[in-house]
């Protein structure tokens, strides 16, 4: 079908799957290539590219292809959720860098997978991934602020960096809660609440999740 020029989306897809379970990954990629050649903004050729690429740590190469999907499929949940992963994931490899401008890519890299999972939110308000990620977005951008915050020795820079970060440990809660609305038996999701709990000294709700954990 792909010789004869006959192919679809879902042809390329279940041949570049075919590949894979072969354990042909050149195969699998050069095909994954010609399909998004003919068929560039379909939406589930992309996300198998996406999610070759963040396996090997290598999310930048498909963002302007994301972007170009995302233009043509403007109310895409996947299409938004995907770019919004890639962003987080550049923006985890950049968390702990010191160099000045790593800093800013990182901190460019959070803000757009804030709008990106927002998006989502926007779309699907329900949409467990985008609250699980975006809650775990904001937990990480408050332990940095805090950490920042303890280096500073002027008291009035220390309260505003402390307030900055408390304010992240507030937006992550109710999208953490909410989550685990959808998943109660998800132990990372109730580790990652009782650490924000713990940031926001809410003793009795630190207690509960304590509880729900040992059992």
């Amino acid at each position: 079908m792909v010789e004869t020029k006959q192919a679809r989306p879902a042809t390329y897809t279940s041949l570049v799957n075919t590949y894979f379970a072969l354990k042909d990954t050149v195969g699998g990629i050069t095909m994954l290539k010609k399909g998004i050649e003919e068929f560039p903004a379909n939406a589930n050729l992309l996300l198998m590219e996406v999610s070759y690429y963040l396996k090997l740590n290598r999310g930048e190469e498909v963002l302007n292809s994301l972007n170009t999907a995302i233009n043509a499929n403007p109310n895409n949940v996947n299409l938004f959720l995907a770019r919004g992963n890639v962003h987080d994931n550049i923006a985890t490899h950049l968390m702990h860098a010191t160099d000045t401008e790593k800093q800013k890519k990182w901190e460019t890299s959070v803000n757009a997978a804030e709008t990106d999972y927002l998006k989502v939110l926007a779309l699907d308000s329900n949409n467990y991934y985008a609250l699980f990620n975006l809650g775990i977005l904001y937990f990480n951008k408050g332990v940095i602020l805090n950490n920042k915050a303890n280096d500073i020795t002027d008291n009035l820079k220390f309260k505003a960096m402390n307030t900055q970060a408390n304010d992240n440990f507030k937006k992550s809660m109710p999208l953490l809660e909410k989550a685990l609305k959808q998943q109660p038996d998800d132990r990372n999701l109730m580790v990652a609440l009782k650490q924000v709990y713990a940031r926001l000294e809410l003793t009795d709700k630190q207690k509960t999740m304590d509880e729900k954990l040992k059992r």
